[in-house]
């Protein structure tokens, strides 16, 4: 059975309360996702403030405080350095856009995240990287692992870690690109055990569904673009959904999600939950 993250995560957001904004841009389903964002203020997971387009009219009410602005991830991640937000979570604004402002105003060189999904069987688990250009080196894998492990432990949850590969390990000699897959994966393995990031990790090659069914909490894809379709293929084709994937490394708490997810609840209960942290 899988750790009760969400069941946590929305624990915390309560006892938090914490003061979240979120991006919002015109999209056809945009009433849809303000009834959720409703319903996350409702069960008292962050109080919320709503920072959209000039060409998105909000007429929103239930004490949720609304923002306009020629540039809202511009000022999304204005407010969260000031301190004027707790957390902010990105929302339908442009993911390229928001990253840009990331790198402009905390100095980040690339954004970094660590996934929450839910399988159709309700498996919880992390997954990183997530972005196509995330993941692309072995030390930036192990930099995602250090976060994937930190993240865990601030939820106080062991992490039990499969590091996926391009083939199954009897696969060796078939494919130079999977040679190298699966020699990098054994590599990773023992080194972040070497590190100390954890001792609990084990290569279990393109097998992801034994990892879930072995009880793995962290998911290391081979590189980002495949960790995006795993993500793509679960949440938009297989049933599962995605509840955000935090910014790790930032100095104050930022939570991405899909613009084509419809439900932002939890991501608002998660980035309420994170409220506080520095440098996850």
């Amino acid at each position: 059975m899988s750790p009760p993250f969400l069941r946590l995560i929305r624990k915390m957001a309560v006892e938090n309360h914490a003061l979240v904004a979120v991006g919002l841009e015109d999209e056809p389903i945009l009433e849809k996702i303000l009834q959720t964002l409703y319903e996350a203020q409702e069960k008292n997971y962050a109080r919320l403030v709503l920072v959209a387009g000039k060409r998105v009219h909000l007429k929103v009410s239930r004490g949720i405080r609304t923002v306009n602005s020629d540039n809202p991830a511009s000022l999304l991640v204005e407010m969260l350095s000031r301190g004027e937000v707790d957390a902010v979570v990105r929302g339908s604004i442009s993911a390229a856009k928001f990253l840009a402002e990331l790198q402009r105003v905390f100095g980040v060189r690339k954004g970094l995240r660590v996934a929450l999904l839910r399988s159709a069987f309700d498996i919880e688990f992390f997954l990183t990287p997530v972005g196509i250009d995330e993941g692309e080196t072995l030390a930036e894998k192990l930099e995602l692992l250090r976060a994937g492990v930190r993240l865990h432990k601030f939820f106080k949850v062991e992490p039990k870690v499969a590091v996926l590969s391009g083939g199954r390990k009897e696969d060796l000699g078939r494919s130079e690109a999977v040679d190298r897959s699966l020699a990098e994966a054994e590599f990773l393995a023992a080194r972040a055990q070497e590190l100390g990031i954890t001792m609990n990790i084990k290569h279990y090659g393109i097998l992801l569904e034994d990892a879930l069914k072995d009880g793995c909490t962290l998911l290391l894809a081979p590189n980002g673009m495949v960790g995006n379709m795993i993500f793509r293929t679960l949440v938009f084709l297989g049933g599962g959904g995605a509840v955000g994937a935090p910014y790790m490394g930032l100095s104050r708490v930022a939570v991405d999600v899909s613009r084509a997810m419809e439900s932002y609840s939890d991501a608002v209960a998660l980035a309420s939950a994170l409220a506080g942290t520095k440098n996850l």
